[in-house]
């Protein structure tokens, strides 16, 4: 019998005399079966022929694996343990499995039976599993708790449920319902992996239902989507802008285009490494996160935008527990594109985290950059800021991401770029307007700055019951105040910090920010 990764590891640690071990899993039935499997594989390999499986919860009790109760109900927990304690109860190489304990570890009496139960065990080659979503194991039984976590289903393990759900909705149906093509079959599960085995087998029943039998990865993603919105962090985002829709940043759209096959099987094959992210780091409003969006339509991926300010609770070991939540549903997700807006405000105050939050920032930004710099699996981190000031130096370190790019403000070439993706994105005719005159005289504007004169001047124009044209655009970038000026020390500073340390994202260098000057402007209302 083939068992998993997570069910040898398991194995191994119970043949190492581990007495008491903590599963970290929100899936019961998952571990039960991974359980009856680990006995089953026991009793044909290793030849334990008294090898048996016991369950506890709160309101059933003890139960063996065909769910027969045992004399004693033992509704608490503490009773339990004792009953696991009572010589003769259970057999050597016994495994028990006990449900929902983890709100009662803080207690001194239970942390005692636990011990007892460590020492006992360990000798006996009997094991007690406790399992539960959540784990905070106390400093004075970390020693006599071996910590396992479940990871979420992969394609293969979520294959028999889709079999299951497949079967029965051709039971059901009085149509013949086609079968599955291996292509059709591939694109579902992948559509599934990140939910557990329970949410994944709802899903493709609702596909079922829905869709008079036929199972649609459209119903699965959406449905994806509903579960990953539960954790409140995790926000999938729903994109199609393509790289036609950004302006410029011709050398980052290269860079992405040879990585852009690279979470394939045919890529690792090859031996290439799998990418970590990128930062893009730039004048605010020139296209970074835009730009982070278009990566996930070009490449077929999904995006999930990470909220790090959603991830600091008030409870104490909260925030540590959510940003492993982030990452498990992250990697479970694989591959996908985890984006973060605004690094820099996402991790302000790591330095003072000790004076001012009893170091759970740091705690929390610590565990991220060990997860960013170790990753194995394709989550691509794509994450932007606006100021390098406000930024850990932790991130700049090589290792944390690929390559980080300089978003500067867009060149005249990608000024006339931008002008006519808004107006045909308006449904105006671009040949209709002087693309070049309005490249030329909308110098140093950044990309959100010529979107919003194209949108000032549509209302003007509807108010005077008439169409845009070049006039009206030119008399709203007569009247902004570009961000060029009111923040021109700023992009000075910005520019000449990473004109050594970045890669710039644009092909072609616009003017120098020394060269630009302000100018008197009287603003029309």
């Amino acid at each position: 019998m083939k068992l998993t990764a997570f069910e040898k590891d398991l194995l191994y640690h119970m043949n190492a005399a581990c007495g008491v071990i903590a599963v970290k899993t929100s899936e019961d039935q998952r571990l039960f079966k991974s359980l009856v499997r680990i006995i089953a594989h026991k009793v044909d390999v290793i030849k334990q022929e008294q090898a048996s499986l016991y369950t506890w919860t709160c309101t059933q009790g003890f139960v063996d694996a065909t769910n027969n109760p045992l004399n004693a109900s033992c509704p608490y927990h503490t009773d339990a343990l004792r009953f696991v304690l009572d010589p003769g109860k259970f057999v050597a190489g016994a495994i028990i499995c006990m449900f929902g304990v983890h709100h009662y570890l803080k207690d001194p009496f239970t942390q005692q039976l636990v011990k007892d139960v460590d020492a006992d065990f360990s000798s006996q080659q009997k094991t007690l599993i406790l399992a539960s979503p959540v784990f905070e194991i106390p400093p004075e039984i970390e020693s006599n708790i071996y910590l396992l976590e479940m990871k979420r289903p992969s394609q293969a393990e979520l294959q028999p449920h889709l079999e299951k759900i497949v079967e029965s909705a051709k039971n059901k149906s009085k149509a013949e319902i086609p079968t599955l093509t291996p292509q059709a079959k591939e694109l579902i599960l992948k559509s599934a992996v990140g939910l557990t085995c329970n949410e994944a087998e709802v899903a493709f029943g609702l596909s079922a239902v829905q869709n008079q039998g036929l199972i649609d990865y459209k119903v699965i993603q959406a449905e994806k989507i509903k579960q990953l919105k539960k954790t409140g962090i995790l926000e999938p985002l729903a994109c199609d802008q393509t790289y036609d829709h950004v302006g410029g940043l011709d050398n980052l759209k290269d860079w992405l285009s040879l990585r852009k096959r690279s979470f394939t099987k045919e890529a690792q094959d090859f031996g290439l490494p799998i990418p970590k992210g990128i930062l893009l780091i730039g004048v605010p409003g020139c296209g970074k996160s835009l730009a982070v969006k278009a990566i996930a339509q070009d490449w077929g991926l999904p995006i999930l935008l990470f909220d790090v300010a959603k991830v600091f609770a008030g409870l104490v070991g909260q925030s540590e527990q959510n940003i492993s939540k982030v990452i498990e549903v992250a990697e479970a997700m694989s591959p996908c594109i985890l984006f973060i807006d605004e690094l820099e405000k996402a991790f302000a105050g790591v330095q003072s985290s000790g004076q001012t939050d009893s170091g759970v920032t740091s705690r929390v930004f610590g565990k991220f950059l060990t997860w960013l710099q170790e990753k194995q699996t394709f989550v691509f981190v794509a994450a932007t800021c606006n100021s390098f000031k406000g930024l850990p130096p932790e991130f700049l370190r090589k290792g944390r991401f690929d390559n980080i790019f300089f978003v500067d403000l867009p060149s005249k070439e990608e000024r006339s770029d931008i002008f006519k993706i808004h107006l045909a994105a308006k449904n105006r005719k671009v040949n209709k307007f002087n693309i070049e005159k309005l490249s030329i005289k909308s110098e140093n504007l950044t990309g959100a700055e010529i979107e919003e004169i194209i949108n000032s001047a549509l209302f003007k124009a509807f108010a005077d019951n008439k169409d845009i044209d070049n006039d009206y655009l030119v008399r709203e970038i007569d009247d902004i105040v570009p961000l060029a000026i009111t923040m021109s020390e700023e992009i000075k500073d910005l520019r000449d910090w990473a004109e050594t340390r970045t890669i710039t994202a644009n092909r072609k260098a616009v003017k120098p920010v020394s060269a630009i000057k302000g100018k008197e402007r009287k603003l029309t209302i």
